[in-house]
C-alpha cells in the first residue's frame, strides 16, 4: 500500500483465527438450493447425485483436519467469485453448463473442471481486448492441453484464471460446450506465481489455501469501489485447543 500525507487511506483487513477451520453449517447442498440455486444447477448439470457427492465434499480431506472440505470451499469460492466478473453479456459463472465429477478432469483441491457455453471464450477475450483480463502466454506450460488461458486483473490478489481446453467438447442439452478450468491464485504477477505458488504446488501441502484466497480476494475487493462483497457460503472458525 502507498502512503500519502495527501490521501486518507481506508484500510480493510480481514483477521483469521489461528488455528481456523472451514464453517459448512450454511453450506450443505440443500441450504444453497435455496441461498445459492445457481451452484447448485452447475454442481448438478451433469451429475444425477450432486447433492451428496457435494456435501461429502464438507468433510473430505482426512490428511488435514483444519483442512477437511477444502474442494468444496474451493468450488464456493470460485462460483462466488466468477458470479462477480461482469462481461458484456452477464457473468461468467453465467456461461457454466455443469461441474465435471469424474476421471483426469475431476473435482481438483484448488479447482475444478467444467463444461460451458461456447461464448465464454469469445466473451473474455473480448474482455482482454477492453483491458479487463491477461492473456497468459505458452498456458499448456501451467495447463496442460489447454488452448488459451486469461486473468482478470482488477485485483493485486486472488484474481481469478480462466483457462479453455476447446479441444474438449461435449454436447448437453443440444448444445455443443467446451471445456473450463477457473482456478484464483494468490498473485497477479506470473513469476511470482510461478515460483512462489506453482512450484509449492507440486507437493500436496503447498496446494493453493481456499482460506487464504478468501482472505485475500476480500481484502482486495474491499479496496475497489463498486465490488460487490466477496462472500462465499462458508465461514472460518477457530479450532479450540
Amino acid at each position: 500500500m502507498k502512503l500519502s500525507a495527501a490521501v486518507t487511506e481506508v484500510i480493510d483487513l480481514m483477521l483469521v483465527p489461528q488455528p481456523c477451520q472451514f464453517d459448512f453449517s450454511s453450506t450443505q447442498f440443500a441450504t444453497l438450493l435455496q441461498t445459492r440455486p445457481q451452484f447448485c444447477a452447475i454442481m448438478a448439470g451433469i451429475e444425477a447425485n450432486a447433492a451428496p457427492r457435494f456435501d461429502a465434499l464438507l468433510h473430505n480431506d482426512p490428511s488435514d483436519n483444519f483442512l477437511a472440505g477444502r474442494q468444496a470451499a474451493d468450488i464456493m469460492n470460485l462460483m462466488t467469485a466468477m458470479s462477480d466478473i461482469q462481461l458484456r453479456v452477464g457473468t461468467a459463472l453465467d456461461c457454466l453448463k455443469g461441474v465435471i465429477w469424474d476421471g483426469e478432469q475431476g473435482v481438483k483441491p484448488d479447482r475444478f473442471f467444467a463444461w460451458a457455453d461456447p461464448k465464454l471464450v469469445e466473451l473474455v477475450k473480448l474482455g482482454a481486448t477492453e483491458g479487463h483480463f491477461d492473456p497468459e502466454p505458452n498456458p499448456k506450460f501451467f495447463h496442460p492441453g489447454a488452448t488459451s488461458s486469461f486473468k482478470e486483473n482488477r485485483f493485486g490478489e486472488a484474481n481469478v484464471q480462466l483457462t479453455f481446453h476447446e479441444d474438449d467438447r461435449k454436447e448437453i442439452d443440444g448444445e455443443t460446450c467446451i471445456m473450463v478450468e477457473p482456478d484464483i491464485d494468490y498473485f497477479r504477477d506470473l513469476a511470482a506465481h510461478g515460483l512462489l505458488e506453482v512450484l509449492p504446488g507440486l507437493f500436496p501441502s503447498g496446494m493453493t489455501d481456499p482460506r487464504v484466497v478468501y482472505l485475500l480476494r476480500w481484502i482486495a475487493g474491499r479496496r475497489k469501489s463498486g465490488i460487490p462483497e466477496f462472500d462465499p457460503p462458508y465461514a472460518l472458525e477457530s479450532v479450540g485447543n
